[in-house]
């Protein structure tokens, strides 16, 4: 039947089919589709890898298992199921599927599933709605493979630049290249697959990435707007002329352990209440090692080198979780640098209980959430390429801006404002890049953050006398995005008339909606609460069976309702 169609039995018997437990299960075999194990337990599907590309498959199956015609993109998956009149323009819904490094299963993937079950359920019901319906599952919707986000469905609604085809992070390829490696032609993403003519509307279903919903006990939300990255690479320093020397007879190597907690750098808001940025007492160290080479370790001739810092899973979007830093002493005898070592670990319990829960009445950090470990002999370097005293003010510069940038950001916490140094990369040159994530629903106010943001970096810079630059805004750079206001109502409506608890709400990360919207196409967003304090973009993302079925549910009966309009 095709009338106009709320909720109303009607549709019971399509929505009876649509159960968390199944939900969770297929969300659960797509986990398996993974580099490093499985999603959920360290492992990742970046896009347009072979990993990626064999979850396609297995989307494939399903979309056609569901009655739908599948068409493969070069950025993702369209799967339509005919309408009565296959005339008019359809009905689009769905996510994407590709992973952060060591992310969660259902960002994405749970709007992609449920879009497929959908379908699959109107199917089983021999249900055909007057418009045609089309199911996407794009790629590309995450910055960690290639430093720009959302460009599967920018390609797709949009169309791609050169610029954005070139885009590449530092020692990997471009997505122009990894398109060409699995057969597909570049130049088919210069167009859009969809146009506003082909859709009459286009609906995303997705986690909240923040505990909101769960805080206030809401089964579902209807997104109002989504806020938009300003994203940037900020460089310190200057190319180094290599000197490599050979490392003093007596050394000693530290390993800093960060017990950090990971999360989506848009849907986390600021605060230590929220965030246990593992990069901020690393940010700690980098300032307080300089300074005590100037003031002690010189004049006994010890040399302080910062071997390495990394940050597990660590990208643009993600708020760094576990984060390590190594640390060599060398100097001229034992006991000076049992002094150094003995500093470096005071120093370490003093973070420890600024950072840990003897501080703040809400930490997110554990207890003690530093830890330092002896490097043996073989971990230790024989050659040092960079005297110190080039390398640490540019160290000390990259302390002060990372902690420069959390500061000023969460003073506009109350105002929608998030900002996140997610990555640090120092390169073979000795400069230093930092990435730079900031968000805002007010695209007027986070230019005035971002400006603030900028002249702090100058201070420091002046006052440090290291060079530093702020690149132009990366591709994925977006102003914020406002949902159709319609759809905004249907949303909501239709989730009172299924019984549910509903909230409007605006959306700190970024999502595949956004270019739909920008298309031209009216369009709306469904969020369903994340469990576990709201943690996304890390193994600990979970949403409840019982969350899947709720928006699964609303969503086909918002895609019902429109598809017989």
């Amino acid at each position: 039947m095709t009338e106009r169609l709320v909720a109303s039995a009607e549709l019971m018997p399509v929505l009876e089919l649509l159960k968390g437990n199944v939900l969770e299960e297929r969300i659960n075999t797509l986990a398996e589709i993974a580099d490093g194990g499985k999603i959920g337990e360290g492992g990742s599907r970046l896009a347009l890898t072979s990993t990626e590309i064999s979850a396609r498959k297995c989307l494939i199956r399903w979309m056609e298992e569901a009655g739908m015609r599948v068409e493969e993109f070069p950025l993702g998956l369209i799967g339509t199921y005919e309408g009565l009149n296959p005339t008019l323009p359809g009905i689009g819904f769905g996510s994407h599927f590709d992973t952060v490094p060591s992310g969660g299963r259902y960002d994405g993937t749970a709007g992609v599933v449920a879009a497929i079950e959908v379908v699959k359920a109107l199917q089983k019901n021999r249900r055909r709605c007057k418009r045609p319906l089309k199911v996407f599952a794009m790629t590309g919707e995450e910055s960690s493979r290639f430093g720009t986000a959302l460009f599967g469905s920018q390609g797709i609604f949009l169309g791609l630049s050169d610029n954005v085809l070139n885009m590449h992070r530092p020692e990997d390829i471009s997505i122009r290249q990894a398109l060409e490696n699995f057969g597909f032609d570049p130049e088919q993403v210069r167009l859009p697959v969809v146009t506003k003519d082909s859709l009459r509307a286009f609906l995303e279903l997705h986690v909240e990435q923040h505990s909101l919903l769960d805080h206030e006990g809401m089964d579902v939300a209807a997104v109002e707007a989504i806020a938009a990255p300003d994203r940037r690479i900020i460089t310190i320093g200057q190319p180094l002329a290599e000197v490599v020397k050979e490392v003093s007879n007596v050394t000693k190597g530290i390993r800093i352990d960060i017990m950090g907690k990971g999360g989506h750098s848009g849907a986390l808001p600021m605060g230590r209440e929220y965030r246990a940025d593992g990069l901020q007492p690393a940010a700690n160290f980098l300032m307080v090692l300089p300074a005590a080479f100037d003031r002690i370790f010189k004049n006994k001739n010890i040399k302080i080198f910062i071997t390495d810092l990394q940050i597990e899973g660590a990208a643009l979007n993600k708020v760094p979780g576990n984060t390590h830093l190594e640390i060599m002493l060398s100097g001229e005898n034992e006991k000076d640098l049992e002094e150094a070592e003995v500093f470096i670990l005071t120093y370490l319990k003093k973070l420890n209980r600024y950072y840990g829960p003897e501080k703040d009445h809400w930490p997110r950090f554990i207890t003690n959430p530093l830890s330092a470990s002896k490097l043996v002999e073989k971990q230790l370097p024989s050659k040092y390429h960079f005297e110190p005293e080039q390398l640490l003010p540019c160290f000390k510069t990259a302390g002060k801006i990372i902690q420069a940038v959390n500061q000023i950001c969460t003073r506009y916490d109350t105002r929608k404002i998030v900002g996140t140094i997610g990555t640090f990369h120092l390169r073979s040159d000795g400069l230093i890049d930092l990435g730079l994530d900031l968000r805002g629903i007010d695209k007027g106010l986070r230019d005035q953050v971002a400006e603030e943001i900028n002249k702090q970096i100058d201070q420091i810079s002046l006052r440090e006398r290291v060079n530093t630059r702020i690149s132009e805004p990366l591709p994925g750079s977006e102003s914020p995005t406002i949902m159709d206001s319609q759809l905004v109502n249907n949303i909501e409506q239709l989730a009172l008339s299924l019984g549910l608890k509903v909230r409007r709400m605006h959306s700190a990360a970024g999502h595949d909606a956004q270019n739909a919207a920008r298309a031209g196409i009216p369009t709306g967003m469904i969020f369903i609460p994340s469990r576990n304090e709201g943690r996304s973009h890390v193994p600990e993302e979970y949403s409840a069976p019982e969350d899947l079925e709720n928006g699964a549910r609303l969503l086909a009966t918002t895609v019902y309702k429109l598809a017989n309009e």
